[in-house]
């Protein structure tokens, strides 16, 4: 029997946690009557808001990696927003998607300009970046919002979902018109102590399921991967721990660090177009509500995990 490594203690440590949070959950349902606590409602809920943070954790996760504290996430969500809410009225939820991400990933290309190419203080140019979309978004929901039936100064008028999934056999998804079983729906159903609580976690995320969210959920694997197992990713992180070095070895620094950040506003952009798009149906003002300054909070704290697991 082989010993456990150092390095897998970690993933053992959160499979553990994982395990009895759930275990809590279902004594808690037992004991208050709750049925509600762990059902497949509050799971899918919980999802749709957690998307956007993590996709603003993403992409603080690509800066920091970068070298590049981006203090500005929460300006470039807002520019996905509002981008994202105008794509979608205008050529479909879907180009709004993109279009989103290309407004945040322009508010990463101003942030990569002012701190990559003239040395401006991270902090300065991030919090400049905040005040800035705001006040760019506003002006661009007077011009063309405001003009629009149900739109304002304010907001926008509403836009249409990119569309959701149930997976056949397991959700009652489709297949070829044939309505498959809900196998995990069945199984929540019969309250049985912490299999039908785990049953109504996996109902709740294969269940009414977005199309946008099995993407963004996708972008994790796909950071995991690009970031530390590619050699785009060694240079990423090579320019952000001794940029010094990677100079040395050939490595175009200022390009590397570019693209970095320019993705980090991707990914915050990602996920202020899924809020207009996916968790509201419209552009509202400051709907990001901080969560970029969370995801960004939750990036460095990562970052700090990772760096204390791998001692």
């Amino acid at each position: 029997m082989s010993a456990v490594t150092p390095r897998r203690l970690p993933r053992l440590w959160w499979l553990g946690a994982a395990v009895l949070v759930l275990l809590a959950i279902s004594v808690l349902r037992v004991v208050t009557g709750a049925e509600d606590l762990a059902s497949s409602g509050t799971v899918h809920a919980t999802l749709i808001a957690l998307v956007p943070i993590m996709l603003a954790g993403l992409g603080g996760l690509w800066s920091e990696r970068a070298g590049v504290v981006n203090i500005g996430l929460e300006g470039m969500m807002i520019l996905g927003t509002w981008f994202g809410a105008w794509g979608a009225l205008e050529f479909g939820p879907w180009w709004g998607i993109v279009i989103g991400i290309a407004g945040g990933a322009a508010g990463g290309l101003l942030h990569a300009v002012a701190t990559v190419g003239f040395g401006v203080d991270h902090i300065i140019s991030g919090v400049a970046i905040n005040i800035l979309a705001p006040g760019i978004t506003r002006f661009l929901s007077r011009e063309i919002f405001a003009t629009q039936t149900g739109g304002g100064i304010t907001q926008s008028p509403r836009v249409e979902s990119v569309g959701h999934v149930d997976f056949p056999f397991l959700s009652g998804g489709e297949v070829f018109g044939w309505a498959s079983p809900d196998t995990f729906g069945w199984i929540a159903d019969r309250g049985w102590f912490l299999v039908s609580d785990l049953c109504a976690v996996a109902s709740g995320v294969t269940s009414n399921v977005s199309w946008a969210t099995l993407l963004a959920l996708a972008l994790v694997p796909g950071t995991v991967y690009l970031l530390w197992r590619t050699p785009f990713g060694l240079r990423v992180r090579s320019c952000g721990e001794h940029p010094v070095a990677a100079d040395s070895l050939g490595v175009n620094v200022y390009r590397m660090k570019y693209a970095a950040v320019i993705i980090s506003g991707g990914m915050a952009g990602f996920g202020g177009a899924f809020i207009a798009i996916e968790q509201t149906g419209i552009y509202r003002e400051a709907q990001t509500q901080g969560r970029g300054f969370i995801g960004r909070l939750v990036a460095a704290e990562t970052l700090q995990v990772r760096q204390l697991c791998n001692r």
